[in-house]
């Protein structure tokens, strides 16, 4: 008997196709059945480029319609709120890409939502998936540096502009879509929330290009966050998104008993209390089959969390590196709380002791 195989629609056309699609189809138990763009030119054209049968360009008529288990939504962080309370309304599976919403407030009815609705939900923070990150994470587990002091990330990029046309599918249009502290600085968010636990307490800056500063709705072209973390140790995360050249990014993590220190480049060093000297840590990264099987760079990690979300949906598995709805929510209000420090000029409480937030 053939098992049955999850319909998936994917809403997006630019990611959605990149990405989305070619890597849903790299998934046995997954058929895309429906392309969904606000263009219809360009849903048709991702239909044909990926032979997809149907095609829409309204979100509530592919639901209606098409008689979907599960959507992947790859659209820019201000529409993704509306089409995740269809996707609630129609007891649709829903996974998005991050950020999950424009909005703390957004997130937290998103969240809200797709539980009361019982549905599995992901957001794409593929970062856990990429081999050295997720082996940073097995070593912080198993206590190789001890109880966290500091941890610090540091990343110095060219404007998305010039990386666009120079490095081609690494570069993040959600630095174009969104801005840098929503593209770039909610994956760092993740990754140290994934790794260190939740942040108490946050305040930032946003900096704009020296040209721009004095038009108020320019976008930020660097960010520098502080945190607090709820264990009591601190972080930053300082990113510069218009240097003359890309060094890359780099994750130090200090404890007590050792550091780590982790770089773009999927290369990761570390030494113990007394070593005296930082090593090299073997990964297992992904091999050059691997990689020759995808077009685009972000396609394995991609993958790799839409199989776990596929397999929560099946009830066959439920992974501890997937990413929720919940921590997307998590996310969005650390993000929410450098905006505000920003203006206020002061730390923001996310511990929720002083001002309860309601869910």
């Amino acid at each position: 008997m053939t098992e049955k195989r999850l319909k998936v629609g994917v809403i997006g056309t630019g990611y959605g196709a990149d990405v989305h699609i070619p890597g849903l189809k790299h998934l046995p138990e997954v058929e895309v059945a429906a392309v969904c763009a606000t263009s219809k030119d360009h849903a048709l054209r991702a239909a044909h480029q990926h032979s997809i049968d149907a095609h829409y360009s309204d979100v509530r008529e592919m639901l209606q319609r098409a008689g979907l288990d599960a959507v992947t939504i790859a659209v820019p962080p201000e529409y993704q709120h509306p089409i995740a309370i269809a996707c609630a309304e129609h007891e649709v599976h829903v996974l998005c890409e991050k950020p999950m919403a424009s909005s703390a407030a957004e997130a937290r009815d998103m969240h809200r939502l797709v539980e009361e609705a019982q549905l599995c939900h992901s957001v794409n923070f593929q970062s856990r998936y990429l081999p050295a990150h997720s082996k940073f994470k097995e070593l912080i587990s198993r206590g190789f540096i001890g109880e966290l002091e500091t941890v610090a990330v540091t990343g110095y990029r060219m404007p998305w502009q010039i990386r666009r046309s120079e490095e081609r599918g690494w570069v993040d249009d959600g630095e174009r879509s969104s801005g840098l502290l929503n593209a770039v600085g909610s994956e760092y968010v993740d990754l140290l929330r994934w790794c260190f636990g939740d942040f108490s307490a946050v305040c930032g800056t946003l900096t704009a290009p020296p040209a721009h500063r004095d038009n108020k709705r320019s976008r930020e072209s660097s960010f520098s966050i502080l945190m607090r973390f709820a264990s009591g140790a601190s972080g930053t995360v300082h990113m510069a998104g218009s240097s003359t050249i890309t060094l890359g990014d780099e994750i130090v993590a200090n404890g007590e008993d050792g550091i780590l220190v982790l770089q773009s480049d999927g290369q990761l060093f570390g030494t113990r209390r007394d070593e005296h000297r930082v090593k090299p840590i073997e990964v297992d990264n992904f091999d050059e089959r691997e990689l020759a099987t995808v077009k685009h760079p972000r396609m394995l990690p991609f993958i790799l969390l839409a199989n776990d979300w596929v397999r929560r949906i099946l009830g066959t598995d439920s992974p501890d590196r997937s990413p929720s709805f919940y921590d997307g929510m998590k996310v969005q209000e650390v993000l929410h709380g450098v905006q505000r420090s920003e203006r206020l000029s002061r730390w923001i409480d996310l511990s929720e002791k002083k001002w309860p937030v309601q869910r």
